[in-house]
């Protein structure tokens, strides 16, 4: 019952945390029997969160150790079926790591025809790149099936995530869900040579996953992929735009990838020219203080005034629900952010801490709204149930108002300080670019 309520609450969350979500082979989830979900792990908090919100399935968690950091929060983490699994720096000094217990709950679990969540790179850490795939979730699986003679019943299903931006609020994500298949198909490997069988099953899920997302060696060719995606979409094929198709963006970001790692092994040249004319191209828009869409054929064909009395109308229309928005918004949204910063933890827990904070702020502070709105304004139940949903409206209203202002400063400062000088050379720019790409990136 608890579940179920925090659940939705947690669902209801992501509702408003991100600008689009696409969820794909939700079928693929069986209904019952003992489960192992594989997750790559790019988001903290965020991934067995969104995971396990958008399954039908309760499910149960393996988590490090060292979240476990007192009685209390044992107790609360038993409750949900989170399990400590032990690392190396998780054990003190002279200890030796034992995760035999850890395996013993997974398989009590998977007795009851539990569903698993697991991250099996271990860590997270925001980047497009799959870590190394540790065996710990073979050993498990083998381990459980080994008991039964491989007769539990047990099945592995992969889940790929995938982030426009994991660190920003209203980003968008995709979730991929793999077809299942059943650990018994690695019986005979096992009775042969467990380690194989355990090499093996840590192979496929590997695989699995890489086969979803976008994967990148360093941080380096990461930029140039985002780089490449964004001026791909931007100018050449506009209508895959995350903001149109977020599963086609994510795709030609994937496939993107996979030709600038074939173009750097096999033509290095190629592919630091290419990094050059991309690096020069993104930061001059960076120094003049504006972004893609400004050279746009479809933006430099319209009639400067148009486009200025056009912005101009939409804020003066949207100034009264701006500052309403404001009164009702403003301090649940700054507070968590405050608490990041204060916090001074790792930047992929930005995400997390935002989210989590949202969901305790939010609810708070519009309770003490309704409170002030019932005794000082009016106690009929019509209107204050009107006024709880116009306080989250409102606070779209101050998003698009945001945007919308933000787009206004750089028209203004576009049209009063780029001269056409700076146009023209910022278009050779792009349409060099254009030609660079189209034939460079044939595969896309």
């Amino acid at each position: 019952m608890i579940y179920l309520f925090l659940k939705r609450i947690v669902k209801w969350a992501f509702f408003f945390f991100f600008r689009q979500k696409v969820v794909g082979g939700l079928a693929n989830i069986p209904r019952n029997g003992p489960l192992i979900i594989a997750i790559n792990h790019p988001n903290t908090l965020i991934d067995p969160l969104l995971v396990a919100s958008q399954i039908k399935r309760r499910v149960g968690f393996l988590a490090n150790a060292s979240i476990f950091i007192n009685a209390i929060v044992k107790a609360l983490f038993n409750y949900f079926w989170v399990i400590p699994v032990y690392r190396k720096k998780d054990v003190k000094p002279g200890d030796v790591q034992d995760n035999e217990s850890s395996f013993r709950k997974c398989f009590e679990f998977f007795d009851r025809e539990g569903a698993l969540l697991i991250f099996p790179e271990g860590t997270s850490v925001n980047e497009l790149k799959l870590r190394d795939i540790k065996t710990g979730t073979a050993r498990i699986a083998l381990g459980y099936e080994a008991l039964s003679s491989f007769n539990g019943g047990l099945k592995i299903v992969t889940v790929a995530i995938s982030y426009s931006d994991s660190l920003r609020f209203r980003s968008m994500v995709s979730l991929q869900i793999n077809p299942a298949f059943e650990v018994k198909d690695y019986q005979a490997e096992w009775e042969e040579d467990e380690d194989k069988a355990i090499k093996s099953l840590t192979t496929r899920i590997k695989k699995e996953l890489e086969g979803q997302i976008t994967l990148t060696d360093d941080k380096e060719q990461e930029k140039v992929v985002l780089e490449a995606q964004q001026f791909y979409l931007a100018y050449i094929d506009p209508l895959a735009s995350k903001y149109y198709n977020l599963k086609a963006s994510f795709d030609y970001r994937k496939r993107m990838a996979v030709s600038l790692r074939v173009m750097e092994k096999e033509n290095v040249k190629a592919y630091d020219h290419l990094n050059t004319k991309l690096d020069d191209y993104f930061s001059s828009l960076s120094s003049l203080k504006l972004t893609s869409g400004f050279f746009k054929d479809s933006f430099l064909d319209k009639r400067p005034i148009l486009v200025i009395m056009g912005y101009l109308i939409q804020l003066i229309l949207l100034f009264p629900f701006f500052v309403s928005g404001l009164v009702f918004n403003f301090i649940p949204y700054r507070v968590p952010l405050l608490l990041f910063n204060a916090l001074k933890i790792d930047i992929e827990y930005r995400a997390s801490v935002m989210l989590l904070g949202g969901m305790l702020m939010f609810p708070i502070y519009y309770i003490l709204n309704i409170f002030v709105f019932r005794y000082f304004i009016s106690a009929d139940l019509l209107l204050t149930i009107l006024f709880l949903f116009a306080m989250p409206t409102l606070g779209y209203s101050v998003l698009f108002f945001w945007k919308i202002w933000q787009r206004f400063n750089r028209v203004v400062h576009f049209y009063s300080h780029i001269d056409s000088k700076l146009r023209n050379e910022m278009i050779t720019k792009r349409d060099d670019l254009i030609n660079e790409i189209s034939t460079s990136l044939t595969a896309i």
